[in-house]
């Protein structure tokens, strides 16, 4: 089965630091990330721009491709791809 979107699943050890997410569950990753952004902005206030990926690859894995929704954000595809030198 390819899945046509991406999910994220919360590795259990990381639980603790999302209060309100299910841990070894897939979700669809934008979903995830929502959440996660919702969390910090109320523990950070709203940032201007978050210089970082707001799921980290040590606190969740990934599968599937691409997203369910267009919203001219980076995906890690295009940050692998900006990445890439010019030839």
């Amino acid at each position: 089965m390819r899945l046509m979107y991406r999910e994220a699943l919360l590795r259990p050890e990381w639980r603790g630091l999302y209060p309100g997410l299910r841990a070894a569950v897939w979700l669809p990753a934008d979903d995830v990330a929502a959440y996660v952004r919702g969390h910090l902005d109320v523990l950070e206030g709203e940032p201007a721009a978050r210089e970082f990926r707001v799921l980290s690859d040590v606190h969740f894995e990934f599968r599937g491709e691409g997203s369910r929704r267009l919203s001219g954000v980076l995906t890690r595809a295009a940050d692998s791809a900006a990445l890439t030198p010019a030839s």
